[in-house]
């Protein structure tokens, strides 16, 4: 896909998540929030800017 990359915040889902105590297991884990991602808009990929030299 040119130009386009899938967002390495969210990685491709577009939505926000944050970290959650899981008391079953006994440790953090990563939950998807209804929130669209706030780096990429919530469409899951960011525009790749080509470096200028």
């Amino acid at each position: 896909m040119e130009g386009k990359r899938e967002c390495p915040y969210c990685e491709g889902t577009g939505k926000e998540w944050d970290y959650a105590y899981n008391s079953e297991i006994g440790e953090e884990v990563r939950v998807v929030l209804d929130d669209p991602c706030e780096e990429c808009g919530g469409t899951g990929f960011i525009q790749d800017t080509p470096e200028k030299r």
